[in-house]
């Protein structure tokens, strides 16, 4: 379930980081880096910094789209090959984002699921990752390509 929350985390600031500036279009590739704290059920925590990529498109005041983790090392599970998300959500006027960020799940991976919202500035966003499993943050910054 952890494996797919980071992916989650990340993709939330990934995400975030495509909002929207005046008649801005996010539809595109976005990059960045997202930095979480991941606790391992024995109580042991440890940062986790991983690098993301999105290709997302734009519908009015509405995108959807799809997230890619690069590979990192969990400290409960050990070492974590790129995963996937999908993502949707809502732009406001006021260049924020937020929205959802679902973790597909099969036989062997628990879904996850988080909540995330950002605020954008030129071609970058910051954004942050609400996991809903476990109560953890996840903080990232990316740039439109």
């Amino acid at each position: 379930m952890k494996n797919g929350l980071i992916l989650g985390f990340v993709l939330t600031f990934f995400i975030a980081s495509i909002a929207i500036a005046g008649p801005a279009d996010l539809t595109g590739t976005w990059s960045g880096e997202a930095t979480s704290i991941v606790c391992c059920p024995t109580g042991n925590c440890s940062t986790v910094t991983t690098e993301a990529t999105a290709t997302l498109v734009q519908d009015g005041n509405l995108f959807y789209g799809t997230f890619e983790a690069e590979d990192y090392l969990h400290p409960c599970w050990g070492d974590i090959k790129g995963q996937q998300a999908v993502l949707t959500g809502t732009i406001s006027v006021d260049k924020k984002i937020s929205g959802v960020v679902g973790i597909p799940g099969d036989i062997d991976n628990i879904q996850g699921i988080g909540l995330f919202e950002g605020k954008w500035s030129g071609k970058k966003m910051k954004a942050v990752l609400r996991d809903l499993s476990d109560g953890s943050t996840t903080t990232g910054v990316f740039t439109q390509e």
